[in-house]
């Protein structure tokens, strides 16, 4: 979808009474040079149509969410207001998309989230001052985002903001954490050595939920790739000699026993840490050791069993 719509706003400079005539304004943002710079990791964007990259702030769940499902425009500005009117909000400025990024009170409690999209602007509508109906530039087709220049007119930062999700691409994810100045730093890289897991496995289709407050029980056919991992898993863990080929495998997603087995592995974790008399140590077990042998992104197993 994404790339279909950047194909679009590039044939409506072409095409469109609108436009056609009018000067195109091209726009450098924070992010440019750096994506630029690592060609390696960041795919070549178009500047003949604004292409960038920029940030967007969340929750962690609402961001697994976005990833999973796209932007939801119909959401947008319901919980920060609508500066520029209903629309998804971004910034060149990681500092600017962090006051858009909340944690939550439940698992997530001092994780924050955000979002690096590949974001086709087009044409931008450009202002410096609030303009709640900035919207309506857009739905004329005259453009295609709005810059909302409060750098200029503020000394702050500015804001893009597009209103349709066809428009972006959210290509990374980033968890963290704030540090303050007044936190115990032994603490901080304490936490910070410890493995971070989140609370439904990556994987899974109902990542972003609540287990706790969201039940779901549901099957899910694996795709090829995930079904010659198991393949490879169950060749890699039988007797030699075996013959065996997976045909279908299906993934469970229950949120009831997951949160039962959850439980039991805090208490395990919990009894191992008030053990006085040491270990017994972590059983050699077959597919530990075949896990470990392989990389989980070649087996496209993206999380790790802990």
């Amino acid at each position: 979808r994404y790339l279909h719509k950047r194909r679009h706003i590039q044939s409506l400079e072409r095409t469109s009474e609108q436009r056609l005539g009018k000067e195109f304004q091209s726009y450098e943002v924070d992010t440019d040079k750096l994506a630029d710079k690592h060609s390696d990791i960041f795919e070549p964007l178009d500047a003949s149509i604004n292409e960038v990259y920029l940030w967007h702030g969340s929750t962690v769940r609402s961001s697994l969410s976005i990833a999973q499902q796209d932007f939801r425009i119909d959401l947008a500005g319901s919980n920060i207001g609508t500066m520029y009117g209903q629309g998804a909000y971004f910034a060149e400025s990681s500092t600017k998309a962090d006051e858009y990024a909340r944690d939550d009170e439940s698992y997530y409690s001092g994780v924050f989230a955000l979002l690096l999209c590949r974001v086709c602007l087009g044409r931008c509508y450009y202002t410096t001052v609030r303009d709640e109906n900035a919207g309506k530039q857009i739905a004329s087709g005259e453009y295609d985002s709005t810059l909302g220049d409060r750098r200029s007119g503020a000394n702050t930062f500015r804001e893009f903001v597009v209103y349709d999700s066809e428009q972006i691409y959210p290509e990374f994810l980033i968890l963290y954490s704030r540090i303050y100045r007044a936190d115990d730093m032994a603490k901080v890289k304490s936490l910070a050595s410890l493995p971070f897991h989140l609370d439904l496995p990556v994987y899974w289709n109902n990542v972003a939920k609540h287990s706790r407050f969201e039940s779901f029980s549901e099957q899910y056919i694996l795709n090829a790739r995930s079904r010659k991992a198991l393949e490879w898993l169950c060749k890699a863990t039988a007797a030699p000699g075996t013959a065996l080929e997976v045909v279908e495998a299906r993934r469970v997603e229950n949120s009831s026993v997951w949160n039962k087995y959850v439980d039991f592995k805090r208490d395990v974790r919990g009894d191992m840490a008030d053990d006085t008399e040491g270990s017994n140590g972590i059983p050699d077990v077959l597919t530990m050791k075949a896990l470990k042998s392989v990389s989980s992104a070649d087996l496209g197993l993206e999380n790790s069993l802990e």
